[in-house]
């Protein structure tokens, strides 16, 4: 049987060639790969949503924490920044928060500090312009649910309109009456997801 025109063209020495070829390919996509900086993330695990990066950090540190008083927490390896204006009844007039700069990751954390026998915390809000009303509970827990709570509460500060009560030590009270007692924390929240890099939704 003659040989076909495909056979004339692709000899042993052409199809080594090719598999050389297609094997350096390879291996070159390989290798770029490792200095690629914004390679896919391969570790099967999700970036963290309290991320923050030496920008952010740098920013908060240099211009932002002036605001702030400071703490450094050896034992826990973290710094606490305490908005300086927010006063010793806070407890009761305001919602006393932390941020948390973690000095061995590259994370941050909101640390809310209710006192631990008045948890859990039930702020209750009404916006008298829409009718709309709710409650926003508090039961303590990890970052994450720290984290849950700011969130929660941090679009219904930004509306003035809002007015908030908390049923504290079975008494329900009204907190964040004055720009005194909201300013801190909204600024706080506002500080916080900037340093984290999102937008507190």
């Amino acid at each position: 049987m003659p040989a076909s025109s495909t056979d004339k063209v692709l000899t042993p020495e052409l199809v080594r060639i090719l598999k050389i070829f297609g094997l350096v390919s390879i291996l070159l996509v390989i290798g770029l790969s490792f200095f690629n900086e914004k390679r896919a993330n391969n570790s099967g695990t999700a970036p963290s949503p309290m991320r923050v990066t030496d920008a952010e950090r740098i920013f908060f540190k240099n211009v932002r924490s002036i605001a702030y008083d400071i703490e450094n927490l050896k034992e826990a390896k973290m710094v606490a920044y305490r908005h300086s204006k927010i006063s010793e009844n806070s407890q009761v007039t305001s919602l006393p928060v932390a941020i948390l700069l973690n000095r061995t990751k590259d994370e941050a954390y909101l640390y809310w500090e209710f006192p631990n026998d008045s948890i859990p915390i039930v702020v209750n809000w009404e916006n008298p312009s829409n009718g709309k009303s709710g409650e926003i509970r508090f039961e303590g827990g990890d970052k994450f649910a720290h984290l849950a709570f700011g969130k929660d509460i941090f679009p219904l500060l930004s509306n003035e309109e809002v007015n908030f009560g908390i049923n504290f030590s079975g008494k329900k009270i009204k907190i964040l009456e004055t720009e005194d007692a909201r300013m801190p924390v909204l600024t706080s929240l506002k500080d916080y997801f900037k340093l984290i890099n999102n937008t507190g939704k």
